[in-house]
Protein backbone atom coordinates (compact mmCIF):
# COMPACT_ATOMS: atom_id res chain seq x y z
CA UNK A 1 0.00 0.00 0.00
CA UNK A 2 2.94 2.35 0.65
CA UNK A 3 5.45 1.33 -2.02
CA UNK A 4 8.76 3.10 -2.43
CA UNK A 5 8.33 2.87 -6.18
CA UNK A 6 4.94 2.76 -7.94
CA UNK A 7 5.34 0.48 -10.95
CA UNK A 8 2.07 1.62 -12.55
CA UNK A 9 2.80 5.35 -12.53
CA UNK A 10 6.61 4.94 -12.54
CA UNK A 11 6.79 7.42 -9.66
CA UNK A 12 9.32 7.12 -6.86
CA UNK A 13 8.61 8.28 -3.33
CA UNK A 14 10.34 11.66 -3.03
CA UNK A 15 11.82 10.77 0.35
CA UNK A 16 12.76 7.24 -0.78
CA UNK A 17 10.67 5.59 1.90
CA UNK A 18 7.21 4.28 1.21
CA UNK A 19 6.08 3.70 4.78
CA UNK A 20 4.25 6.47 6.67
CA UNK A 21 5.57 7.93 9.91
CA UNK A 22 4.06 6.14 12.88
CA UNK A 23 2.86 8.14 15.88
CA UNK A 24 3.07 6.63 19.34
CA UNK A 25 1.26 7.83 22.46
CA UNK A 26 1.90 7.46 26.19
CA UNK A 27 0.66 9.25 29.28
CA UNK A 28 3.82 10.06 31.22
CA UNK A 29 3.88 10.96 34.90
CA UNK A 30 7.19 12.52 35.98
CA UNK A 31 7.92 10.25 38.91
CA UNK A 32 11.45 8.92 39.35
CA UNK A 33 11.97 5.31 38.22
CA UNK A 34 8.61 5.08 36.45
CA UNK A 35 8.63 3.43 33.03
CA UNK A 36 6.12 3.88 30.25
CA UNK A 37 5.55 1.95 27.05
CA UNK A 38 4.02 4.00 24.23
CA UNK A 39 1.35 2.40 22.06
CA UNK A 40 0.90 2.82 18.34
CA UNK A 41 -1.74 5.52 17.94
CA UNK A 42 -1.84 6.76 14.35
CA UNK A 43 0.13 7.37 11.18
CA UNK A 44 1.23 10.55 9.48
CA UNK A 45 1.14 10.55 5.69
CA UNK A 46 2.61 13.24 3.45
CA UNK A 47 0.91 13.49 0.09
CA UNK A 48 0.95 16.29 -2.49
CA UNK A 49 2.41 18.79 -0.02
CA UNK A 50 -0.09 18.02 2.74
CA UNK A 51 0.47 16.01 5.92
CA UNK A 52 -2.49 14.22 7.43
CA UNK A 53 -2.86 12.11 10.56
CA UNK A 54 -5.03 9.04 10.23
CA UNK A 55 -5.60 5.62 11.81
CA UNK A 56 -2.85 3.09 11.13
CA UNK A 57 -3.72 1.21 7.96
CA UNK A 58 -3.25 -2.48 7.32
CA UNK A 59 -0.74 -1.63 4.56
CA UNK A 60 1.86 -0.53 7.11
CA UNK A 61 4.39 -3.33 7.37
CA UNK A 62 8.06 -2.31 7.48
CA UNK A 63 7.48 0.65 9.81
CA UNK A 64 5.82 -1.55 12.46
CA UNK A 65 8.99 -3.60 12.84
CA UNK A 66 11.63 -0.84 13.07
CA UNK A 67 11.83 -1.12 16.88
CA UNK A 68 11.58 -4.30 18.95
CA UNK A 69 10.58 -2.26 21.99
CA UNK A 70 9.99 1.39 22.88
CA UNK A 71 10.22 2.46 26.52
CA UNK A 72 10.33 5.86 28.18
CA UNK A 73 11.98 6.05 31.60
CA UNK A 74 11.87 8.91 34.07
CA UNK A 75 15.44 9.31 35.31
CA UNK A 76 15.45 12.50 37.37
CA UNK A 77 12.36 14.71 37.06
CA UNK A 78 13.06 18.42 37.37
CA UNK A 79 10.19 20.66 38.42
CA UNK A 80 9.72 23.70 36.25
CA UNK A 81 8.24 26.85 37.68
CA UNK A 82 5.63 28.43 35.44
CA UNK A 83 5.12 32.16 35.53
CA UNK A 84 1.31 32.37 35.36
CA UNK A 85 1.55 36.03 34.37
CA UNK A 86 3.25 35.06 31.08
CA UNK A 87 0.62 32.53 29.97
CA UNK A 88 -1.53 33.57 27.04
CA UNK A 89 -4.99 32.04 26.80
CA UNK A 90 -6.75 31.73 23.46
Amino acid sequence: MFPEFDEKSLNENELSCGQPALLFKALIIAVKSRKFIPVLEAQSVWEKGVTRVEPVSSGVSIARDVFDEIQISVIQPKPKLIDKNRITYY
